[in-house]
């Protein structure tokens, strides 16, 4: 059955009906990143398209202020294979502006990672977000690109029959939305990146705790320096070149130091300490 945008009632839809499903799928990507949103769209030749959410407002706001014209109707042909972050979208794509204010007011949302998979009759779209204040998450997507890859997988084996369902309901969208898309534009085939390791990126810099400098030992506060760009343990051995095994009790000393239960409110308290 196929559902004009302009008539979904989004109540029935299982964009609102799956949503607190995928909200439990993304939990563990919460609690390690503060990952608060996901999505999954799946456009076909024919240019219908399903869609399922952590967040049905988003979408509402989506259909309601007619941002399909800009996003997701385009011809699959068009489209690459690709990661995108909204960083680069907001750079090369002032058309867009509109949505990420409209993301960010209404739903709290926003710093987030799309990723495009092209096959040969469909093209799929997988979303993540944070927080509009949680700039550092773009690190976070930098450094563990191979967790959200993993989640994709988990995603598609454990959510087949909300796939299911919205594949029964898909969406079709207007003639005016047109195949030039944001996601399809010159600009954005320019900025298509595969995410790299932090340690490509030399020119980032690096985070300083003042308040923290009479707490933490110095090996403490470098370790701290890696934690806050979402490296795992091993990946910051690596970096300083000393066993996992010791970064782990570096780390277990930083939450006990700074009263942290888990690795999301260690980097919370990390960023709200940076640089004061």
């Amino acid at each position: 059955m196929l559902v004009s945008a302009e008539n979904l009632k989004l109540d029935k839809h299982p964009i609102t009906t799956e949503a607190s499903y995928l909200q439990n799928l993304i939990r563990p990507l919460n609690e390690m990143f503060g990952i608060t949103y996901f999505a999954y769209g799946k456009t076909f030749k024919d240019k219908t398209y399903l869609f399922l959410t952590t967040t049905p407002l988003a979408t509402e706001i989506f259909i309601k202020e007619k941002f399909y014209k800009l996003a997701f109707c385009g011809d699959i042909t068009k489209y690459h294979s690709c990661n995108i972050l909204d960083i680069h979208l907001h750079s090369c794509s002032p058309i867009i502006q509109p949505l990420f204010q409209a993301e960010k007011e209404y739903c709290h949302l926003g710093n987030e990672l799309c990723m495009i998979r092209k096959h040969e009759n469909y093209v799929e779209f997988f979303f993540f977000g944070s927080t509009p204040e949680n700039y550092f998450i773009n690190n976070v997507y930098l450094n563990n690109i191979e967790i959200f890859e993993t989640f994709i997988r988990h995603f598609k084996l454990t959510a087949k029959r909300s796939i299911k369902k919205a594949d029964q309901q898909r969406i079709t969208y207007p003639e005016e939305a047109g195949d030039q898309t944001i996601l399809i534009s010159d600009e954005i085939q320019k900025l298509k990146i595969n995410l790299n390791r932090l340690s490509y990126y030399p020119n980032i810099l690096q985070p300083n705790f003042p308040e923290l400098k009479n707490i933490l030992t110095s090996k403490e506060l470098e370790v701290s320096s890696y934690v806050i760009f979402g490296l795992s343990a091993k990946e910051i051995a690596k970096e300083m070149e000393i066993s996992h095994r010791t970064v782990e009790k570096h780390i277990d000393h930083l939450k006990e130091k700074l009263n942290c239960k888990n690795q999301k409110k260690l980097i919370s308290n990390l960023l709200h300490l940076k640089d004061k």
